[in-house]
């Protein structure tokens, strides 16, 4: 780091000698007075975070009726979360698309995720209602750390700056998505957190090098999308921290702090990776080599850095961030569209890098650093997607965009400072209008947010309806049959599932799982199960099969089993608009010669609504179908391979 660029007033220099509100220009290396909090300036801080939040209150009280049944990989998540007590500790992440199917499938790296989920859980009561709870304390815990850190680079200003940016990055990514615990959602606020970190790290606060170790660790760990991104940037600040250790290495004492901080971030590092090294060492194959595998060597071709440009170019729109709700309950924002908002974006940012080098403001020039680099490792990132590029692979770069959007602004008052100047008597007046207006925003994005906070809902609540609906008499039949001395293992088997790719299925093995009984699956989900939840060398005594849809027919004709619990969530008109679109997509499939598809409409209806071969409006039928739902049946019998 150059020294020319970096202004330092001095630690004794008074308040509003340093407050960037006056001289943004002193926010680099320990410039900043919001190192020294203060009484003033914690209560702003509390003050503002408050206001983050109260949408998320708004969702959790919204949130508490009716019952959630997690569905899926939420269901996975709620296993692992609860087998932290059970004697059997998760050592590796939730199942992913890595590797083959089955057993020997990979998951994403680390279980830190599940851990940091598990207390506000288990304070819950262990109800599925905690972990909405969980997640939202922790996207509050990471919203702290970065108004904090906010506050540490450049005081006040700076604090209601990051105020801003998170309140309209918050409501962009929307109450669905930050309070459901799904995997690629719990790291969004996370991943902000660690640039602001990485940031304050190259800056010279070595005391951020602990928040870079547990922020990156959670990204890294909970969602694979984030181990490139995450990784270049921390070879990026041992870099830089290299080369200002060198450069300082005959400065009494300049290497202290270097020391300290980083021994308690190796010895942060070191645990928190324990479990997944364990799993690599303690089972064949170890998770990390299943992943470190199939990365090498994917099944197909990735999609190149021509297209994933265009798609991350997509994703650096600024006016969908602003006005958009970019998640919500079924999907989101398409990885397409139009690349013209994203570039007239990077165009004002590499503009305001002119400014701020030409003005010779050390910490913007910095955080300019940290997301250029960001900037070129998310094209990596993107240009090495295969297969089919979906939504959740680029939550992170909204993450981007609300910070580019935060380095112009910066910028752009810097050139007001710059025709205006410090010295005229109404400059103070502007900053101060200016810090009101930010205030004032934050608070009327977070009531706009909360507004929209209150309609949010359970994931598929339908199928949440249905689930619930089957629940009790499948569970007083197993009670009877316990009682009647025929106690578990239970072998639970769901498929197959026409309607929502086992998501049922997994929620039914959670809940039972959660009322106390024996009951596992089949060997081939243990990726999804974890190896604690399928059968293993005993002999399971019953079957429990949750059937869906036209599958329900099936069993009921089988003597052998009988039906226990039976739920269908439509109303005669519904039914009828069921059958009717039902025939109407058999007869589009067979005219547009996909007749081969025909028989994926009675047992996997979901992924034939993603198949790209299908004609849209074919698509948008199974669409309807699919919001209509399907019927939920129980059915118990001897277990073993159906005739």
């Amino acid at each position: 780091m150059d020294p020319a660029l970096e202004v330092d007033p001095g630690v004794d220099a008074p308040a509003e000698a340093v407050d960037p509100a006056v001289t943004p220009r002193s926010s680099g290396r320990r410039s900043s007075e919001g190192r020294r909090l203060g009484r003033g300036n914690a209560l702003l801080l509390a003050a503002l975070l408050a206001v983050l939040t109260f949408p998320l209150v708004v969702a959790l009280v919204q949130l508490r009726h009716p019952r959630w049944f997690p569905l899926l990989d939420m269901a996975q998540t709620e296993i692992r979360v609860r087998d932290i007590s059970t004697g059997h500790p998760p050592l590796i992440g939730l199942a992913g698309r890595i590797g083959p199917f089955g057993p020997n499938g990979g998951s994403h790296p680390g279980p830190l995720s599940f851990y940091a989920l598990w207390p506000v859980w288990r304070l819950f009561g262990g109800t599925s209602y905690g972990l909405f709870a969980s997640t939202v304390v922790l996207d509050v815990v990471a919203m702290g750390l970065a108004l904090w850190m906010a506050l540490r680079r450049g005081g006040r200003s700076l604090l209601l700056a990051v105020a801003l940016v998170l309140a309209l990055l918050t409501r962009a990514y929307g109450a669905f998505l930050l309070t459901l615990p799904w995997n690629p959602y719990l790291p969004v606020l996370w991943w902000f957190v660690f640039i602001l970190a990485i940031w304050s790290v190259i800056a010279d606060d070595l005391a951020m090098l602990p928040v870079v170790v547990v922020a990156g660790s959670l990204c890294m760990q909970t969602h694979i999308s984030y181990l490139g991104l995450i990784g270049g940037l921390l070879a990026l600040a041992v870099v830089v921290l290299a080369r200002s250790a060198y450069r300082s290495r005959r400065v009494p004492g300049a290497r202290r702090d270097l020391w300290r901080w980083g021994t308690i971030s190796a010895v942060v590092g070191i645990v928190l990776w324990i479990p997944p090294v364990i799993d690599q060492f303690a089972h064949s194959p170890g998770n990390l080599g299943i992943i470190r595998d199939y990365f090498s060597h994917p099944p197909d071709a990735t999609i190149g850095f021509g297209r994933g440009f265009g798609v991350l170019l997509a994703q650096l729109d600024p006016w969908k961030l602003l006005t958009r709700t970019l998640v919500h309950d079924g999907g989101a924002l398409e990885v397409a569209g139009s690349r013209v908002p994203g570039a007239v974006l990077l165009v004002a940012f590499a503009a305001s890098i002119v400014v701020a080098w030409r003005r010779r403001v050390q910490a913007l020039l910095i955080l300019d650093g940290v997301l250029v680099a960001a900037l070129a490792l998310g094209l990596i990132s993107s240009a090495r997607i295969f297969g089919t590029v979906w939504f959740y692979l680029l939550l992170w770069a909204w993450g981007l965009v609300a910070l580019i959007l935060l380095a112009i602004g910066w910028a752009a008052f810097e050139l007001a400072r710059a025709y205006v100047g410090p010295d005229d008597p109404g400059f103070a007046n502007v900053t101060k209008a200016t810090l009101t207006a930010l205030a004032a925003l934050t608070v009327v994005v977070s009531v706009v947010f909360a507004f929209q906070a209150s309609d949010v809902t359970v994931q598929t609540p339908r199928l949440n309806d249905s689930l619930g609906a089957v629940m009790q008499p499948t569970a007083d039949a197993l009670h009877g049959l316990q009682r009647a001395g025929q106690r578990g293992p239970y072998l639970v088997t769901w498929l197959p599932d026409a309607e929502a790719i086992g998501s049922a299925g997994f929620g039914f093995l959670n809940e039972l799982d959660r009322r106390g009984f024996d009951v596992r699956a089949g060997e081939a989900f243990r990726p999804g199960a974890t190896r604690y939840h399928v059968i293993d060398d005993r002999t399971p005594t019953l079957e429990v099969h949750l059937a869906t849809g036209p599958d329900i027919v099936n069993w009921q004709r089988d003597s052998r089993f009988r039906q226990v619990a039976f739920f269908d969530p439509r109303s005669d008109p519904e039914r009828a608009q069921f059958d009717q679109l039902h025939a109407q997509v058999v007869g589009n499939l067979r005219n547009d010669g996909l007749g081969n598809l025909v028989p994926q409409v009675d047992n996997n209806l979901f992924m034939l609504a993603l198949a790209s071969n299908v004609p849209l409006t074919t698509r948008h039928s199974i669409s309807q179908m699919l919001d209509l739902s399907m019927p939920l049946a129980v059915f118990i019998g001897p277990p073993g391979i159906r005739d």
